[in-house]
């Protein structure tokens, strides 16, 4: 239990760096619960609403107070399984809605009434609104994103861009490093990828069960981590002294596999050795083309 309240609160303060809208969410909440004070005692359908407003309120403020405190969101961690980080209790909480609520609240409130013509005090109350909600969040972007995942960012488009001017075929299924694979679909919803980022960021997947194959897992290990892709299938025939032996994939073995998947172009990092070069020649029968640091294959499946 300690380890959880460790992470509870870790997983916190990892929250709130990455963007500060739960701030916003309490305040919308604190204005909505001050603002409600103006409907008691309405009756008929109007009184409906209320009680429904009423009830999605307390929800939110016990559920929010729960995510925040640390034995609370170390409970909430127990009951989701340790297969889902931080992040996933707050799912529970309609944050969007509720502080898109308090937004539309204080905006009923600042704008003036019927009748009334002080629309200034509206438009600079909406502006500092506006402004508020964004310097408390990051636009979908996490904020470290800024600095070094935007060089990779444009280090990708970049390498994509070479790749489809130099790639003759209308439908380019990509295998490449992660750094590539990132932002492909990102850079262009035609590119096909053999597997995606839950690959490597298994909270993407929806269930515990979402797991690839081994064949396409041994891919993404012989790729990223020479001489660790370790896999069913393997024997010493085609192995190279880079991908670890006998007990290895072998990248003759991983093109194989790429082929099968349906993958019409590989990128494979220059600092790969000439050995492993060679090695995909010699499996895809085509000549390996250069390219800014990396090596592309491609015409084998025309």
């Amino acid at each position: 239990m300690t380890e959880l309240l460790g992470k509870a609160w870790q997983g916190w303060i990892d929250y709130i760096d990455e963007g500060k809208l739960p701030a916003l969410l309490f305040a919308a909440l604190f204005f909505l619960w001050l603002s409600r004070r103006k409907a008691e005692g309405k009756i008929g359908q109007k009184a409906e609403r209320e009680a429904g407003q009423k009830a999605l309120l307390l929800y939110t403020s016990v559920i929010a107070v729960c995510c925040v405190l640390p034995f609370t969101a170390a409970v909430f961690m127990k009951y989701q399984t340790k297969f889902y980080d931080y992040e996933w209790i707050w799912s529970m909480v309609p944050l969007t809605a509720v502080t898109a609520w308090g937004g539309v609240a204080v905006l009923e409130e600042i704008w003036p009434k019927q009748g009334e013509r002080d629309w200034r005090r509206g438009l600079s109350g909406t502006s500092l609104l506006l402004a508020a909600v964004l310097l408390c969040g990051s636009l979908g972007r996490p904020a470290w994103s800024r600095t070094g995942q935007a060089e990779k960012r444009r280090h990708a488009y970049e390498v994509l861009c070479q790749v489809k001017e130099i790639y003759p075929g209308e439908t380019l299924c990509l295998w490449a490093p992660r750094e590539i694979m990132e932002y492909a679909r990102e850079a262009d919803a035609g590119i096909l990828l053999p597997y995606g980022r839950n690959m490597w960021d298994i909270a993407l997947n929806g269930y515990s069960y979402d797991v690839y194959e081994e064949d396409t897992a041994a891919m993404y290990r012989w790729m990223e981590e020479p001489g660790t892709a370790s896999g069913t299938g393997a024997n010493a025939e085609g192995t190279s002294a880079e991908d670890g032996g006998p007990d290895s994939v072998s990248g003759r073995l991983c093109a194989g596999y790429a082929a099968d998947a349906g993958v019409t172009c590989i990128l494979l990092p220059e600092s790969r050795s000439s050995e492993t070069v060679q090695e995909l020649e010699e499996a895809l029968q085509v000549k390996a083309q250069k390219l800014e640091g990396y090596w592309i294959f491609y015409g084998w499946a025309d």
